[in-house]
């Protein structure tokens, strides 16, 4: 997480919470209440004139399976926000 508000720091950033799915809910690609927390977060989000962003280390991170990782990177999209990918950024 150091890396990552560092990271969002260096853009100029504001890192606006923390959600982090831990033990076995970090292991699966369904069922992981932060991930719904995150959701939740933008979906009600009030701010309409700031872009909301999911910061992550690697697309890997977000789910093991592409497939997976694609629905809930759409899933993220349809509720508001836009997945970025440290390692994908750091490419470019």
């Amino acid at each position: 997480m150091k890396s990552a508000r560092e990271y969002a720091s260096d853009r100029g950033w504001r890192v606006r919470g923390e959600f982090v799915d831990l033990g076995a809910h970090a292991l699966l690609d369904y069922n992981r209440p932060a991930w719904g927390r995150l959701l939740l977060a933008v979906r009600t989000s009030e701010a309409l004139d700031v872009r909301l962003l999911c910061l992550v280390p690697s697309e890997q991170r977000l789910a093991t399976l592409p497939g997976v990782r694609r629905a809930l990177a759409r899933e993220l999209v349809i509720a508001g926000a836009r997945l970025v990918s440290q390692e994908d950024e750091e490419r470019t």
